[in-house]
């Protein structure tokens, strides 16, 4: 009987929580994906020898594209020209959820373009994801550190000058699931300047027909992102930034509207 009554309450529970557990399985196999492939890229690094290379990326590329068929996701993107180039550029992208990255692996696909992305600093002490970051060649930041900041900067600069490195970065500097766009941080656009390299602002339709975490939902759709035309940062100086900041952040805020509209009609 006792069998019987767990067997019964498993049912009803499972009934009831159907939702959830679906959600959190799906939730759940992005996650294992990165662990995947942080682990293959820390073994392939250490079999190969490569050092740290934006090639290792490709590891996450094909393990996340992979994830966004099984969730159903598709892409409509405009404008790809404009980060399919050999100049370097620095990509700003609005910041909705760990799922962005997704995104961000299907804007990439599978070109041989040194692409990178920066983050703060703490990532690189996530275990063996912070690991294969590191070995991707991730450009970290430390938000809380002004002096170490600053000198991380330059560093950046001299390597996206050398490389010629396309680095994606969300400015927001958090993730954000509201219908705007937060502020956005001053460091990549000083970083913009000081390299005089363009700033290609890049929009991802809201996320909340597909994913919304509080209704605990994953669904398949379709996502549009738009690559807006570069904004070149040549002879600019530092007088200049909030300007570029708020006509940057603007076009974006124009653009997330009225694709998140058409995604939602």
């Amino acid at each position: 009987m006792y069998f019987l009554g767990v067997i019964c309450v498993l049912v009803i529970g499972s009934y009831y929580f159907k939702r959830t557990i679906w959600f959190c399985l799906k939730c759940s196999l992005f996650y294992l994906c990165l662990l995947a492939m942080s682990v293959i890229v820390v073994v392939w690094s250490l079999l190969t020898r490569c050092g740290r290379t934006t090639k290792n990326y490709r590891f996450f590329i094909w393990g996340c594209r992979n994830v966004s068929a099984i969730y159903g996701w598709k892409y409509i993107v405009t404008g790809r020209r404009y980060i399919e180039t050999d100049d370097p550029f620095i990509a700003v992208v609005n910041h909705q959820s760990g799922l962005d990255m997704l995104c961000i692996a299907e804007l990439w696909g599978n070109k041989p373009y040194s692409n990178t992305l920066i983050a703060k600093h703490t990532l690189l002490y996530y275990g063996v994801f912070g690991a294969a970051s590191y070995l991707c060649n991730t450009l970290s930041i430390h938000r809380n550190n002004l002096n170490k900041a600053v000198a991380q900067m330059k560093s950046m600069r001299e390597e996206i000058i050398c490389k010629k490195l396309k680095v994606f970065v969300f400015p927001e500097g958090r993730r954000n699931r509201s219908e705007n766009l937060l502020p956005f941080k001053k460091g990549v656009f000083h970083l913009a300047v000081d390299a005089q390299v363009s700033i290609v602002p890049i929009v991802i339709s809201s996320l909340k027909p597909l994913y919304h975490k509080e209704e605990q939902r994953l669904d398949s759709g379709f996502i549009t992102m738009t690559c807006l035309p570069p904004v070149s940062t040549r002879g600019l100086s530092k007088n200049d930034i909030p300007e570029l900041m708020e006509s940057v952040r603007s076009s974006m805020i124009k653009t997330f509207n009225n694709t998140s509209k058409k995604r939602n009609v």
